[in-house]
């Protein structure tokens, strides 16, 4: 456009396109669209890229992915141009996220790290937190559900320590979609589930309290309140579906509407009610067949594949799965003309940015590499549980947002020296593990568990007062007393001494560690295989 016709640009345009895009992303993609030019037009190159990222999320939003992986290309080169490092990184995590709903792992990946590196290198803690939640989306996309809470969790915690306070609710439903999803992976196992139901409620709460809450948001965190509850009863009800689906359609939510037809399918496999699970999962392949999410319509097709089998169906379940291998098949070859097309644009940004560097090789393998950076830095490999500074940093955090309600023990297994004398490292390392494994699945409100070092664990749980305190305490004990040692090696037997503290809000962590460690000494020195624990002193 030339200069004489330039037109002059509302200053509240993009906060009235914001407001729009609540209601209808669609209608607010072409305003975006159109913002962009002009504010480009005008040089006002920010508010054109700020534009564009908008006009590539409505996209997004709105399950628009091809689209939105043309906008989000166009987003790249322009934010390279314009030399601001934030759009930059917003335009590669968006490439990330829609490889992630496209099924194209390798290239989210690539994504998801030059987004990572791009916000390190610039200190951007907003952008580091939100590339973060996605990472945490990929971990979900894995059905990893505890790497998915961990990293969502870090995310959710750097957005708030830097004030993103629009995006605290978005980062609370995530933390709790992965809490529901692996309740039901637990519930699927036999196992029971309740912790982490627990968890999702206290996230799903926390997210429904802030005001500035979406419209989105808040019906996403009622459909996972509708899924936990399933879980609780083994009941549901289609009609309860029934409220959110119409606030889908008044707010124009593509995802919203996908998600309650999903959430649907996971209440009825819960509820093993095979024949509504057919019938919904096929009306929700109908509806998101016209997208492109690979991930969401493959998890549809198994879902029908089921339903069919349990209603004797078993032709068209071997149909569904067939369909999924063949749209996955296929999805494969489609990956090389897409992939081609994005490296000639990277080149292309790479070549303007770096000029005679070396463009730097990628790891296609980010996820995997950052949850062995996890496991090394904060995980103990052995027993599987959270290392020492891991434990401290669990610990220091559940401090800093639970002061009053948890205590914690510190536990050792007794006469450890003499397994490994009379049996072996092996069976040593056996029995570390199978102690953990006791830990972990103890019935106590078990908040976190951590390997203090050698043959020493420490716990956090839920306990406030002395029976509570004594009532767990004992459960621990009597749990590792009572477990069939004799299948690691016959005649093994395995007890541990216990020291136990209730946390006092006044009182830093540390201090309450090194109270647990007086008492699992006394413990000790009370003959072992036994818990300590000094009661409150009472207020007069």
């Amino acid at each position: 456009m030339s200069s004489q016709f330039q037109e002059p640009v509302n200053a509240n345009a993009l906060q009235d396109a914001r407001q729009t895009m609540a209601s209808d992303p669609g209608l607010a993609a072409g305003e975006f669209a159109e913002l962009a030019r002009r504010y480009h037009d005008v040089g006002e190159i920010e508010l054109a890229l700020e534009a564009r990222r908008y006009h590539c999320f409505s996209h997004i939003m709105n399950l628009e992915i091809e689209e939105a992986d043309r906008i989000a290309l166009i987003f790249l080169k322009e934010a390279n141009e314009s030399g601001i490092a934030r759009y930059l990184g917003i335009a590669q995590m968006y490439l990330g996220i829609i490889s992630l709903e496209t099924g194209e792992m390798g290239l989210a990946c690539e994504f998801l790290e030059e987004a990572l590196q791009t916000a390190t290198e610039a200190g951007d803690a907003d952008l580091i937190s939100r590339v973060q939640m996605n990472l945490g989306n990929a971990f979900f996309n894995f059905e990893r559900y505890e790497e998915a809470i961990r990293s969502f969790s870090y995310g959710l915690e750097n957005l708030a320590a830097g004030g993103g306070v629009s995006s605290i609710s978005l980062g609370e439903y995530n933390v709790a979609s992965a809490y529901t999803l692996l309740a039901h992976q637990i519930f699927k196992q036999g196992a029971d589930p309740s912790n982490a139901i627990f968890e999702a409620r206290r996230h799903i709460r926390s997210a429904l309290a802030r005001l500035e809450i979406e419209d989105s948001t808040r019906a996403l965190c009622e459909l996972l309140l509708i899924q936990l509850q399933s879980l609780d009863t083994g009941v549901v009800e289609e009609s309860d579906f029934q409220a959110i689906a119409e606030a889908a359609d008044n707010i124009g939510a593509e995802s919203v509407k996908i998600a309650v037809l999903e959430t649907q399918c996971y209440c009825f496999e819960a509820a093993k009610d095979w024949e509504s699970l057919y019938s919904v999962s096929l009306r929700a392949i109908s509806t998101v067949k016209k997208k492109r999410s690979i991930k969401t319509l493959d998890r549809l097709l198994i879902f029908a594949a089921t339903g069919a089998a349990g209603v004797g169906e078993y032709n068209h379940a071997y149909e569904l799965i067939s369909e999924a291998l063949d749209r996955i098949q296929a999805a494969n070859s489609n990956q090389t003309s897409r992939r081609a097309h994005i490296l000639d644009t990277k080149f292309e940004v790479q070549k303007a940015k770096f000029d005679q560097q070396v463009l730097r090789m990628r790891n296609q393998f980010l996820v995997e590499r950052n949850r062995e950076l996890e496991v090394e830095v904060k995980m103990d490999r052995l027993s599987g549980v959270l290392n020492r500074r891991g434990a401290e940093e669990s610990l220091g955090a559940l401090a800093a947002k639970n002061p009053g309600g948890f205590a914690v023990g510190l536990t050792d297994i007794d006469f450890f020296k003499r397994v490994n004398d009379t049996y072996g490292h092996a069976v040593g390392d056996q029995v570390i593990r199978t102690f953990a494994g006791i830990l972990k699945s103890s019935n106590v409100g078990l908040i976190d568990v951590g390997r203090w070092g050698g043959e020493e664990f420490i716990i956090a749980f839920e306990a406030t007062t002395d029976v509570e305190v004594a009532a767990a305490a004992e459960r621990i004990s009597q749990d590792i007393r009572s477990f069939d040692w004799s299948v690691i090696e016959p005649g093994l037997k395995v007890t541990a001494s216990l020291g136990v503290s209730v946390h006092d809000p006044n009182l830093h962590i540390d201090k309450t560690i090194e109270t647990a460690d007086a008492f699992l000494y006394a413990a000790k020195q009370a003959g072992r295989d036994c818990w300590m624990y000094r009661p409150q002193r009472r207020a007069a």
